[in-house]
């Protein structure tokens, strides 16, 4: 159990990236202050407040999963947030931008999430929708029953005869 995680607080304004890790049961997983902009890949977030946080950073996203969150991705200060190949699961606010903050979401998954949450404008694109609200994109995909199967100790895999494999833009 932690407040913060992982935490960079504003000493340098150097971009940061982090990669290959899993949170659960914090309050933040990641939070970043004044860093000009924070990527995470291939970040695990379970049974968090929020997921990725930061304050006046950009924040891109990518192959991450989201489970039982209150907000997945929360910024502010007007900076953009780009998530990419993620899956949202059993989230309150998939993402939350203070401010006139932008969301790009292209090729994610939002399964039983309550809300996309609160932004200046959303761009979506190739996002497939489970047990959520509508999304307004021009590429979309929605499934009557859960998309995911389990394997090993993991229950947010795509069966092998997914109709949703294969099917988002490579062009992100």
């Amino acid at each position: 159990y932690a407040y913060m995680a992982l935490s960079f607080p504003s000493v340098t304004s150097d971009p940061i990236t982090i990669e290959n890790m899993r949170f659960a049961h914090a309050f933040y997983a990641v939070f970043a202050l004044n860093h000009g902009y924070i990527t995470c890949r291939n970040v695990q977030v379970v049974n968090c407040w929020a997921g990725i946080g930061g304050g006046n950073v950009g924040m891109k996203v990518l192959n991450s999963l989201f489970v039982n969150t209150t907000y997945g991705v929360l910024g502010d200060n007007n900076q953009p947030i780009q998530v990419e190949n993620c899956t949202f699961s059993a989230c309150t606010n998939a993402f939350y931008a203070v401010g006139s903050g932008e969301v790009r979401a292209a090729n994610n998954i939002f399964a039983s999430v309550t809300s996309y949450g609160s932004y200046s404008s959303l761009t979506a694109n190739y996002n497939g929708v489970y047990d959520s609200p509508a999304l307004a994109q021009t590429n979309g995909f929605t499934a009557a029953s859960s998309p995911f199967q389990i394997m090993g100790g993991g229950g947010y895999y795509l069966p092998t005869n997914s109709a949703w494999r294969n099917v988002g833009s490579a062009a992100i």
